[in-house]
Order: C-alpha cells, then structure tokens, then sequence
C-alpha cells in the first residue's frame, strides 16, 4: 500500500492535459477520426431517435464513421434497449441542442466529449496513483500513460454507438478508485460512489456485460476483506462502520447476483453465438471434425460447416434453418462445450492459441476511421498516434506463456505492495475467464472484439510494470543527469507520432452476384482460334510448350519445346473456367506425373522431358488454385503441404526451392502472391491464414506511391527490405492483379491504368518514377490490364485493354501461327503471353453472355405489395418473362409508360396507365374497361373449375369477379351460390383481370395461363415433374437413398436440388455426400443445383460468388455428379394442393403449365410412406427433367475411401515452450484461484497473530 502522503498532482494534470491535448485533435479537429458502422448501429440510434443520413447508400457499412446524424422529428414505436449507453447518449443529445442549436441532426462529437472527460476523469486517478507509488518517475508515467490509454485505436470508438466507446473508461475508472481506495489521496465515500457508478455503468451496457458483474461483485469482496483487516475503506466514523461492511456485502451480492441472472437467463447461447462455437471453436481446434460431431451425436455430415461464418454472404446453410435447429443446436450448449474441452485437453490448448493470436488487437477491423467529408477512400484506417497498439499488435508473442512472465515479474516487483498484487491478480484471473467464455460462446469468432476486457487488463499490465521500469531508470540516471534528455527523448517520440496520417487501405471492390450460376459462356472466334492453336500445336500429352519453334536448349531461359509449370497452372484455370473436363484431366495428369517430384513440383521440364530439380512458388499456387477451383481439394492441399514444407521463410513464401542443395531463396517476388490461392488454403489450415496476412501486408508495403502507383519487384525476407532498379510492368500487374481480387488493389492504380489506356499504351518497363525505359509493348500486360478491369468493375480499362490486346492476334488464315498472339514474320509465339490472353478473353466471353441476358430490358412491371409480389412474380417466370417490380408509392405515369404490360393490385395504379399499354388487375384492382362490370361478395364459398381439375368448395372473404356479359378468354370457373360458373380470371384486348390470387391453389394455374394470354406468350404442353428440394449434406443419409429407391422402383423420375458446398470439398462426408448423389442418379435422379443462400449480409467476402459457385459445381462433377441446368420454372406445389384438387378420370393428367411437385427430404419412413402411397394411388403422368437435355448416361462406381489428413500437426520450434504452457492452462488457473481462496481465507487468522506478537 502506498504511503498516505500527498502524491504529485502535477503528474496527473500534466496527463490531463495532453489527454486533452490528443483527444481534441482525434476526435475535433479535421478530418475528425471515429469508427465506421458494420451493421450493429440500428438498434441502438433508432431506440434513441437517431437516424443515419447516409442509410441507403453502397457504401453506407464499413466505409465511413458518421459525424452528423439525423434526429426523429416524430414519435417512433421502436423500442429502446435498455443500456447505460443511452443515457450518455440522452445527454449528448441535450448538449446537441443546447450548443448547436439544431433539433434536426445530431453531432456524435457531444457524444465523444463525454466519454472523453469520462475517460481523463479515469486517467487522472490512475495516474496519480502511479505517481504516489513511483515519485520518481512521475511525468514519465503521465507520459508513457497517454502512450497507452490515449492510443487512437482505443479513441476512435468514442465517435462511433459501438459499446466498447463505454466500456472502456467505465472499466479503467472502476480499476482506479479500486486502487485509489488503498490510499488517502481522496475521500473514500466519493471514490466509492464512483465505484458504483462506473461498475453499474459498465454491467449494464448490454445483456452481454451483465456477466461482468461478477467481477465486479468481486471487487466489493476485495474491500469487504480490506476493511474487515481496518485498512481500507474509511467511509464513516468509527460510530458507523458497521454500515460499511453490510453496504459491501449487499453490494457484493447484488453484482455477482446479477452474472448469475445473466448466466440463467442467458444459459441458452443465441444462435450466432452457438453457431460459432462449434464451426469456429470446438471443429477448428479438433484434429478430426468427425470425431468431434461423433461426441456430440451429431451427424457426421456437419462437419462440411468446419471453418465457416455465419456472417458470410453466401454461406452453405442459413444459420436459422429448421434443419440446425432440430439436429445441430439441440446437441449441445455450455455445459456441454465445457465438457468437451476439459475431455480434449489438445483441443483446448489449440483453442487457446488461436484465441491468443487475436487477443492483442485493440480495434477489430470494423471499417474506416474518416468522414466522409475527408474525401479518403472507403475504409481508410488511421495511423495516427497508433504507436502502442501498432507495437502491441505487431510484436507482442503470441503464447500465454508470455502473460504468465509477466505475472510473475510483477508479482516479484511487488511484494511489499500487497493490495496491488491481489487487484491485478484478481483482474488477470477474470480476464482469464472472460477469454474462456468467449472460448465457449463463440470461439474465434470476433474474438479480437470480445477480448477488449482481457486487452484492457494487459495494457494495465504493461503499464503498471513500465511505471516500475520508468521508476528504476530515473532513480539510476538521475545520478548522472540523463533524466532531463530522457523527458526529452519521450516528448519527441510523442511529437513523431502526432501527425494525422492514414494506412493506405485500398477501396474494396464489392462483387455483384452473378445471375447463372455457370461461368461457361460462349467462345467467340478469336478465343477459340487461339484456344486451337495451343491445343493443336504447342501442347503435348498434356505438357504445353513454352515456345512455337523448338531450340537448341542451351537457354538460360525457358524456350521452345521446354514446358513450364507456370503454363500448367494457367491451363489448368482455363479448363475450370471453360468446363473443359478432357482438357482439365490431361493438365492435372501431367502436373502428377512429370512435375510431381520427391517433395516438390518441379517449375520446368526441358526438351527431352526431363523436370528441373527446382521449384517456383508462383506456379506451385496457380496449380493448387486451379485444383481448388476443380474441385481437387485433396491434391490441392498435398501439393500446399509440401510448398509450405520447402518455401515458407519466416512466414512468407520465397521464390523457389533448389532440391539438390536443398536450400530456398531469400527473396519473394511481390507478384508471386496469390492471395485468393492462400485464401482457399486458409479455409483448411489456420497457418495459411498468417501466410495470407503477412504476404498482402508485404505486397501493400511495396506501394511506389500514388505518382507511380505501382508496386516494388522483390521483398529480401531476412534484410526486411524491397528491391527494385526497374519496374516490369507485367510483374507489377500481376502484383495489382492479385490484390485486385482481394479487394486491395490502390483506387490510385486503377487510375493511373484508366487514363494511360486512355492516352495510348502501356510499356514493358519503367522507372520506379514511372518514366518509361523502352517502348516495347506485350500482349500479356493487356491481357492481364483486361482482369484488372474485370475484377475492379471498371469498363473502360476492359475495352481499352481489349482492343490493344486484339491487336497482337494473328488473324490471317495463311499464317503458320493463325490464331497465336504471335510475331507472323519471325513466328515468335511464348505460351505465357497466350495463355493470360486465354483467361481475358475467357472472362470477357462470361461477361458478355451475361450483359446480353441483362441486356433484354423487362418489357414487364409488376406493383403490388412485397407478398403478392412472392406469389406473382413466380407465375411471370413460368412465363418466360422477366419482371421489374415496385409498390404502389414509387409509381409515376410516366414511368408505368415505358413498359407495354403492367401487372397490379392496386386499385388507383389503372389511372396512371397510359391508353395503348396492356394492364392486368388482380382482387380489387379496377381494369380499365371493366370497372363498371365487378361484383362483389362480402364472403362467399367457392367452387373452382380448370380444363378437367376441380377444386373443392373453399370459403372466401371480399371476392370481386365479373359477370357474364364480359367477353373475351376466360380461364377457371367458379360456382357461387348466386351465381353459377362465373369466369375467374379473363383476358379480352389490352386488358385482364383476376379475382385474386392465391399460393398453391388450382386458381393459381388458371392465372399462369391467363398471364401467358395476357403476355402473348404461346401456350405449351405443361409438364408434370416432381422434386426433392433443398437436398443438403446434412439431410438424413438413409431416408434420402430411400426416398430415391423407392421413386425409382414405382416409376417416378426426380429431380434433386441440391444446395450448394463451398469450403472443406475434400472431407470424406463430402465425397459420401457426392457418392450418394452419384448413385441416385442411376435411380431416375436428375440433379439440379440449387441457387445460393443469400442472407442479404453486408458482403465482406474476398471471394466472388462466381468463383465460390465454380467450385461448387466442380467439386460435384469430379464426385461423378452430372448437374443439369434449372432453366424453366415450374409452378411450385406440394402434396395438400393435389389432395384438394380432382380430375375426371383415373388417370391424372398433366397441367397445362410446367408445374413441380415438391417433397422434403422426411425425417421418418413413416411420413414417407404415406406420402408414396399417395402418389401411387394418384396416377401421376411424371415427365423425366434430364429429357430435356442431351447428356453421357449417369455412371456410379464405389471407390474406397483413402484417410483424410483434416489438418496438418504443427511443426515443432522453438516456440513450444509457449505452446505447452496453455496444455496446463487449466492446472495453472486452478493453482492461482486455489491460493487467491487460501489468502482471503487465512489472511485475518495470520494478521490476529502478528498483533498477538506484538
């Protein structure tokens, strides 16, 4: 405990004031830095009256942090959260108008003052307290203070509505008067109701923190122990000090009551939350998935969710689905988990360091830290007085065996200073229960974010020790006078870091999901001349020449009939993308038997077909890349395997490996990174991940600067430095290339290669100032500027590029290279330069195909509500139209005009209907021409008739229809009590109308025919087909082949929709799914895949949903699949529409539109059972899909299954002191609670004999 005299109080005002001093410049003077909103602000503003003024924009999550906000000018039913947060928020708002003067926006800055002064507040007492204990160091303290607890990182959260923003100085100023009160440096009755306040405030931000009044209940024990010794906490007079100790009580109770309310209430984790804790904890940190969901009585199938998030876009099943609920979550929950990681020791221990390698970030990547107004580009991050957190990030080792260290040193440090021990080891030991809850609850899923607690505690940590540091240095140079040059030293290094900078983060480029889900479009001439001229002369048995003509191969360079495995790996892409499956087999064959060496894939192949005994990074990630988009996962990740094995240098990728020496280069070439390679690799092994990070941060750091915005050549890994004397402009796009895809690439460069295509050409080399050094141009830097448009969306670098590619084509049909990007006189063709013009023009090919379907403009709108439009907009499909739609708010006449069919009900829409379009009215929607002729029923039974169905009777409320005298086609009849065989729906002229529209009803096939009138589209021979829909890996195995056999053995064609599988595609319970797939197929099976999921989430996915489809596909058809395209839309309906519906004979003909009957896959024979009979006794006439189609005949071969490596072993080093202090976490937490217990137990008994001495 300190001594009771008076501290400095300067220290803490000095802090004060250069808090103040940092905080004014972050968070008010321009550009003003907050924290972008990803998505959690809603329930927070709209419960406060506040609205966001860029709502509705593209770039309205992740990008920007919002200074102005709108207020509600009226009342809103939207409920309030009931949090602390909202009374900072209250208050900002009355602050807002009293100084601002302004009732219709909000400046979040009032906000941010508050949490500001709550923090210097906070700061003050920790400072003065540090300041008491180490006098001599005092200003060094305040200083190194601002270093740590101002750091921007922890700042930026004021100007945002995350919760972290009061989390942070309630937590430090509740750590403060805990401390303060071991002193007399203030009243400790205020120190205590500012206690209260603070931990209150922090308990009740969110239903989340209410678990911390736990920790704070036992902060209430720690001074119940410390009064009870009459040491601490002097709150009343001596006359009144039992008061004190029922107040603690009471209040110790309360807290900890309220995490115990929290856990009980809260026992059944959310469904995000419980979703991550198996697919992002207990599955990633388990050698073997299978294994794991084996524990739980899961079905094995489950594993295929290994590694994914249930943020992603596009995931493999929406996290809501009835199917998780019944067979996934019912499984497991906390006790559960916990059982399971005290049962799996090395799952736990692997758990910890995954958690541990997040747990030093202090601000998660939430987007952007500028305004708006800044004009920075979305998601521009700061780095603005960031150099703790940027060193704590960077540096700080990743094993908690470096947290126990310092445990111990400070415990040694501070052995005279008992309360300061016991605070910081209680506060250590709750982090480490906070870590082990979000262990439980959401693995590492966000774990940076809901690590703050444990962050803030080492940064107390950290402090506390430097403080002791600081203190020993002062005390040793003040002697020889040095104090002064330190203050000075320290002042500058503030100084160096107090300009407002910005980590150059590049726009992200946003990919729009594809409308087919196929990337095969048509080859026009030039891709299919040049496509034949590699297949037919330049490539052999799989082996593609580097060269046209043969040389002698006394080349240093590869030439001539020499093959590369740079070529091997672009084919390889082609033949995915192309769907080129002989081409695909031949590359892939070739790639295993000539460059496929001991332990590497040798990156050349001379003359006489013998490989080089080195290899290339660059080609060995192309190959696994095109393999993973193949749908070759297994080979992929054993040709991953052993390029980590040989490459990886201090965790980069180096060029190449030399077998006979077996030594590796010290460099990385920048254009060498693959970044949505390592992507896919990361999928199936955490360390590809490290891989991914270190490699873009090395690409991004070679930036030449936006004048030349181009990239460094090469990266010398040990001396940490670039090297660059020219800039080859096909390296440095394929640098821009690659972070292009993953949405990396400088809005600068894109720029710089609009303009200059603009202008003319781009040359082959330059000077890292952008001069050019020659004027030779190639076909590959066009090639490759073409991608970099694609991936980027930008249509001038596209055709520009295109139009310079097309010119190195030979196109005259006499030529001995005619189709070859080529020199015709010297017959110079290089496999390089065709190959990456292969892939532009591949990719141009799918973007045209898909630009001539969007192309073909909805002569069609559709206005009605959101859930007619869910029934209507289906029957406008079956009719082969395409649709706009709009509700009756957004409409103008002259926006109905420029479309010649108008579909609605609306009843005021027809008045905006010019004369000479076509307009259809549904329900009570008047058509023009008709209005006078409805009738009406307040409710009536109806029966309905259609060609030879009928329908039984059914009662209906507010039923319009017309009359008799109505002429024209009428389609279904209904009989009315009061009137018989009245027209449903009738079409006459321009004119139609409908008397309502109803799901899976024999009326609604009756409006699919009267809309195709209507629509003037000819009528068809509808077919009836019946289909398994939303087949997951996941459904029951069994019932699945059973429903199949049987279909097959009663004369039933199927279609199954399968659902699409993205990631672990080389998992045994994928390759069972495939094989089960494979074998229905020759059981009548027609499988279709089934669009995406789309959880309408903000899109951060590096992947395109293009790419993501491709292997999905891939991955099905190398298990044997044979997909077949979904190109009609039948009208949905299911087994309780055919029981309601009758034909005239026996025999149940077809209807006469397309229609699909849909079953489920039963989770019981039974059901099942039911349901066969009664299509069996229906009569069905099934049509069979897959006649439809001209495709090879289904074939079905069992393999067996070879043992599947989940996930490689770590490698041993000399990081395993680190790593095996987490496999006795558990033992060492269990010692360190045991002795606090034994301490707060014993301490009265050892402290009465000490006085008994005396």
């Amino acid at each position: 405990m300190c001594k009771t005299k008076k501290p400095s109080q300067r220290a803490a005002l000095f802090a004060v004031l250069i808090g103040i001093l940092i905080m004014g410049i972050t968070l008010f003077v321009p550009p003003v830095l907050g924290s972008a909103d990803n998505g959690e602000y809603a329930s927070i503003i709209e419960g406060n009256g506040l609205y966001k003024l860029d709502r509705g924009k593209k770039d309205e999550y992740f990008s920007y942090a919002s200074v102005k906000y709108g207020v509600n000018q009226y009342y809103t039913e939207q409920k309030t959260n009931f949090s602390s947060q909202n009374l900072f928020i209250q208050v900002a708002k009355g602050l807002n108008w009293i100084f601002a003067k302004d009732k219709t926006t909000f400046d979040i800055r009032f906000y941010g003052c508050l949490l500001g002064l709550y923090l210097l507040g906070a700061l003050y007492l920790i400072v003065e307290y540090m300041a008491g204990k180490f006098p001599k160091g005092k200003y060094l303290i305040a200083v190194s203070s601002i270093l740590i607890f101002c750091d921007t990182a922890y700042l930026t959260w004021f100007l945002s509505f995350y919760p972290e923003g009061v989390i942070y100085p309630s937590l430090l100023m509740t750590i403060a008067c805990i401390l303060q009160l071991s002193t007399d440096y203030h009243r400790h009755s205020i120190l205590f109701v500012l206690l209260i306040m603070s931990g209150g405030i922090l308990v009740i931000i969110s239903p989340k923190t209410m678990l911390w009044g736990s920790v704070v209940g036992g902060f209430f024990l720690l001074l119940l122990y410390g009064w009870k010794k009459k040491k601490y906490l002097k709150l009343f007079s001596k006359e009144k000090e039992k008061s004190c100790g029922i107040i603690l009580a009471v209040l110790a109770v309360l807290s900890i009551g309220t995490g115990l309310i929290f856990q009980v209430l809260n026992g059944q984790i959310e469904r995000t939350e419980q979703y991550h804790s198996m697919t992002k904890g207990m599955m990633m940190a388990s050698q073997n998935p299978e294994e794991t969901m084996d524990f739980f009585g899961i079905n094995r199938s489950y594993s295929l969710l290994d590694g994914s998030s249930a943020y992603e876009r596009y995931p493999a099943i929406d996290i809501q689905d009835k199917i998780l609920e019944k067979d996934f979550y019912s499984k497991y929950g906390t006790g559960k988990i916990l059982f399971y990681y005290f049962s799996h020791p090395d799952a736990f221990s692997k758990m910890i360091q995954l958690i541990v390698n997040q747990a030093y970030t202090i601000h998660s990547d939430t987007g952007g830290n500028y305004d708006r107004e800044a004009g920075k580009e979305p998601g521009t991050k700061t780095d603005f007085f960031k150099v703790y957190s940027n060193l704590k990030e960077k540096y700080t080792p990743r094993a908690l065996g470096f947290l126990l260290i310092l445990i111990v040193l400070f415990w040694i440090s501070n052995r005279k200073d008992w309360w300061s021990r016991v605070v910081f080891l209680y506060l250590v030991i709750a982090g480490l229960c906070v870590m082990l809850d979000v262990i439980v609850r959401t693995g590492v899923a966000g774990a940076a974010r809901h690590l703050f607690f444990y962050n803030i505690i080492f940064d107390l940590l950290i402090f506390f020790l430097f403080s002791q540091l600081l203190e020993w240095l002062c005390e040793r140079w003040k002697r020889k006078n040095h104090k002064k040059q330190i203050i000075e030293l320290l002042g500058f290094s503030i100084l160096m870091t107090g300009c407002k900078q910005d980590i150059r983060v590049q726009k992200i480029v946003k990919y729009a999901p594809v409308k087919e889900y196929s990337v095969n479009g048509e080859k026009d001439e030039r891709e299919t001349i040049c496509y034949q001229f590699i297949r037919n002369q330049m490539m052999k048995n799989g082996g593609i020449y580097t060269g046209y003509l043969k040389t002698d191969g006394s080349r240093e360079l590869a030439g001539g009939h020499e093959v590369l495995g740079e070529s091997e790996g672009l084919m390889l892409r082609y033949a995915v993308q192309a769907d080129d499956k002989e081409l695909y087999r031949e590359i892939k064959e070739y790639i295993a038997s000539t460059l496929q060496q001991e332990n590497y894939l040798s990156y050349r192949v001379d003359q006489e077909g013998t490989p080089m005994a080195v290899n290339a990074c660059v080609d060995d990630l192309r190959i696994i890349r095109g393999l993973f988009e193949g749908g070759d996962q297994e080979l992929a990740l054993q040709y991953a395997k052993q390029l980590k094995s040989t490459n990886l240098k201090k965790g980069l990728l180096v060029d190449y490996y030399t077998a006979d020496n077996k030594k590796s280069s010290d460099e990385m070439t920048l254009c060498y990174g693959d970044l949505i390679a390592m992507d896919y690799l990361a999928g199936q092994n955490e360390e590809w991940k490290e891989i991914q990070k270190k490699t873009e941060e090395v690409m991004l750091g070679g930036y030449l600067g936006d004048s030349f915005p181009f990239f460094q050549t090469r990266y010398q890994v040990k001396k940490k430095e670039y090297k660059s004397d020219t800039i080859f402009m096909v390296e440095a796009l394929l640098t821009a290339y690659h972070l292009a895809e993953a949405g990396k690439c400088p809005q600068a460069t894109i720029d710089w290669l609009e303009q200059t295509l603009n202008n003319g050409e781009v040359y082959g080399k330059y000077t890292i100032t952008g001069e050019p050094v020659d004027k030779v141009e190639s076909t590959a830097i066009y090639a490759i500027c073409v991608l970099i448009g694609q991936q980027t969306g930008n249509k001038e670098i596209v055709q520009n590029a295109s139009e310079r590619l097309k010119s190195f084509q030979v196109m005259e049909k006499e030529s001995e290279v005619y189709g070859a990007f080529a020199d015709s006189a010297t017959l110079s063709v290089h496999s390089f330069d065709n190959l990456m013009a292969l892939l532009a023009l591949r990719t141009t090919a799918v973007e045209k195909e898909q630009m001539t379907k969007e192309s073909k403009m909805a002569d069609t709108i559709l206005i009605c509500s959101k859930k007619e439009r869910n029934l209507l907009e289906p029957l406008i499909k079956n009719c082969g139209k395409r649709s706009d739609y709009r509700s009756e708010n957004e409409i103008t006449r002259e926006m109905v005009s420029s479309y010649k069919y108008v579909i609605t009900t609306s009843e005021t829409v027809g008045e905006k209907v010019p004369s000479g379009n076509k307009l259809f009215c549904i329900g009570t929607s008047k058509a023009i021409g008709i209005a006078d002729q409805l009738n009406y029923h307040k409710m009536a039974y109806v029966s309905f008739a259609f060609h030879d169905f009928t329908q039984t009777e059914e009662k209906r409320e507010q039923l319009f229809y017309v009359d008799h005298s109505v002429k024209g086609h009428c389609y279904g009849t209904m009989e009315l009590m009061t009137d018989k065989g009245v027209p449903y729906s009738i079409v006459s002229g321009n004119f139609g109308y409908a008397s309502y529209v109803k799901d899976k009803d024999l009326s609604t096939i009756a409006l699919c025919c009267a809309l195709r009138d209507f629509l003037e589209i000819p009528e068809i021979e509808g077919k009836f087909y019946v289909m398994i829909d939303e087949v997951y890996p996941f459904n029951n195995a069994k019932m699945l082949v059973k429903m199949g056999e049987e279909l097959y053995e009663n004369g039933i064609p199927y279609i199954l929709r399968v659902m699409p599988v993205y990631d672990n595609l080389g998992y045994p319970e994928f390759k069972e799914w495939t094989k089960r797939l494979s074998y229905l197929q020759t059981k009548n099976g027609t499988i279709v895949l089934h669009e995406p999921v789309d959880t309408k989430e903000t899109d951060l996915e590096e992947i395109s949903l293009e790419s993501k489809l491709m292997r999905a596909e891939n991955s099905l058809k190398n298990g044997g699949v044979l997909l077949y395209p979904m190109e009609t839309t039948p009208l949905r309906i299911d087994l309780d529409f055919l029981k309601r519906v009758k034909g005239k004979t026996r025999n149940f003909e077809s209807f006469p539109v397309d229609t699909v009957l849909v079953l489920p896959v039963y989770d019981n024979a039974e059901e099942w059972e039911k349901s066969l009979e009664f299509l069996r006794d229906k009569w069905l006439t099934v049509a069979d899909y897959r006649y439809n189609y001209k495709k090879e005949a289904p074939v079905y071969q069992e393999e067996k299954q070879k043992e599947y490596v989940y996930r490689e072993k770590a490698e041993v080093s000399m990081k395993g002191f680190f790593d095996r202090s987490n496999k006795i976490l558990l033992f060492l937490v269990g010692i360190a609670v045991a002795i606090f217990i034994i301490i707060l137990i014993n301490s009265r008994r050892i402290y009465k004999n000490k006085f008994r001495k005396r």
